[in-house]
């Protein structure tokens, strides 16, 4: 189901914006917006929502927009949900704990551009692929809370564009036990990462500076691209990447070192490309 925000005529020729269904089920114009969206497709196992904006200067936008969010609470049993171009400033209750969204494996956020906060989702038992782009105010993902498993099912998390982020959040031990790929692009002010001992692959592009890489026991291949300014990073020694095999530096038109290459002794594939400045330890140095 997709709904977006259209213009409507009145009868003095104004543009009004109204809420319309972009592509309607059997059944969606029986069900009113202001009723849970559960008891009209109990079924449901997916759902998109896309808002396009109207008009800028609306001043209700932020409201309509959350109310309707609010009432389109979907049943206990879905699996895959999609919120793009969504104007309110804060997400609905319905997405604050793990009880309305047990089910929940796939969830994708975009365009989310006036949210301060993230959904309290840390705790989503089945969520496994996890996708945020744009969300620019955002400073972290989850409180910094103790006590429960963060992320239990997460093997997946794809971050762009998040220009206010600093942190992901702060990990104990046996959170995102099944964490095995992060990719993170064009967030420039990112200090650090949490530390995710099964983590096997990570991709990091285009930021002011490279964030904190903690020890990750199980990490297998680490990109970095992009980072365009930055003129040396450190990396860390061979006992925190201690299943390393596979490094790759690209275009970073300003690095001229890096501290540590030496050090990874597991490392068996290094790749470097659009670094003109860059100069490298002896070749033999890499070696087991």
């Amino acid at each position: 189901m997709h709904f977006q925000r259209v213009p409507a005529r009145s009868a003095a020729g104004s543009s009004t914006p109204v809420w319309a269904a972009a592509t309607t089920p059997v059944g969606v114009r029986d069900c009113p917006l202001h009723r849970p969206l559960s008891r009209c497709f109990p079924r449901l196992l997916e759902f998109h929502v896309g808002v396009i904006v109207g008009r800028d200067d609306d001043e209700d936008t932020e409201d309509v927009a959350e109310q309707v969010l609010e009432s389109l609470q979907p049943h206990t049993n879905l699996q895959e949900l999609t919120i793009r171009g969504y104007e309110g400033s804060a997400f609905p209750d319905w997405m604050q704990g793990s009880s309305s969204l047990p089910s929940l494996v796939t969830l994708t956020l975009d365009g989310c551009c006036n949210c301060t906060r993230f959904p309290t989702i840390a705790q989503l038992p089945s969520l496994k692929f996890l996708s945020v782009r744009k969300m620019y105010d955002v400073k972290r993902l989850t409180s910094n809370t103790h006590g429960t498993t963060k992320f239990p099912s997460l093997e997946l998390l794809n971050l762009w564009e998040m220009y206010g982020l600093e942190e992901l959040f702060e990990a104990s031990e046996g959170d995102c036990p099944r964490l095995r790929k992060v990719c993170i692009s064009r967030c420039p002010d990112l200090k650090r990462l949490p530390c995710a001992p099964s983590l096997t692959e990570l991709v990091l592009h285009c930021g002011h500076q490279l964030p904190d890489i903690p020890e990750l026991a199980s990490l297998v291949s680490l990109k970095i691209e992009g980072f365009h300014g930055v003129k040396s990073f450190s990396l860390p020694a061979s006992a925190a990447l201690p299943m390393l095999k596979k490094l790759e530096i690209r275009s970073c038109k300003e690095l001229s070192s890096v501290e540590g290459p030496s050090a990874l002794t597991t490392v068996q594939r290094l790749k470097v490309a659009g670094c003109p400045k860059l100069v490298l330890p002896r070749a033999d140095s890499l070696r087991s």
